[in-house]
């Protein structure tokens, strides 16, 4: 897949295939083309850039080696959650990466299964920083048979949400530690899953 540069305003390019359109809708990679079976991997960046920490999500994809980056379709919603099932349908697995704001410290990386969550609509216990319509968006995901099997969230607990293009000094300092932990989560679903990139 060829690398494709973000057109949204403010918004950064993440060095991998960023599938956005000049109308902040998602561009259809390969695994979404026609009736083929599910396939890939999707790795889905959330957050403001303009806010501080809020952009770690887009700093950790930027941050991820190449030949990581190579084996999966990576987009990035900024705050456009609502185009997530776009992202996602067609994928077997999937990886959504936002900034969370609770009592742990920042840094501290919260994954969760979310395609178990949706299923049997548990209570979620992590606060997402962009609001409870990505569980809403997910729920229509698996309702129309579009949400892949795996869905993993991946939650780094901000410091700061001011406003401010640059993370916050702590998670600047923490963002290689919070990368290869990703990138791990990543190549885990690869290997295991046998998802073809």
């Amino acid at each position: 897949m060829e690398t494709v540069g973000s057109s949204v305003p403010g918004q950064a390019d993440l060095g991998c295939t960023i599938m956005t359109s000049e109308y902040y809708a998602p561009a259809a990679c390969r695994h979404q083309q026609g009736d083929q079976k599910p396939g890939g991997l999707a790795v889905v960046a959330i957050g403001n850039t303009l806010r501080a920490d809020d952009g770690i999500a887009q700093a950790v994809c930027r941050a991820l080696p190449t030949s990581v980056k190579k084996q999966a379709c990576c987009f990035d919603l900024g705050t456009h959650t609502y185009f997530l099932i776009d992202c996602l349908r067609g994928h077997s697995a999937a990886i959504i990466i936002d900034s969370t704001s609770s009592d742990n410290p920042p840094g501290t990386i919260t994954v969760l299964d979310l395609a178990e969550l949706v299923a049997s609509h548990s209570p979620l216990k992590c606060r997402f920083s962009h609001g409870i319509s990505l569980l809403d968006e997910l729920t229509v995901g698996l309702w129309r048979g579009l949400l892949p099997a795996t869905v993993l969230f991946v939650g780094i607990e901000a410091a700061s949400d001011g406003w401010g293009e640059q993370l916050s000094d702590t998670l600047a300092e923490k963002l290689p530690e919070v990368t290869a932990e990703v990138e791990k989560l990543i190549q885990g679903l690869l290997e295991g899953e046998k998802i073809n990139a």
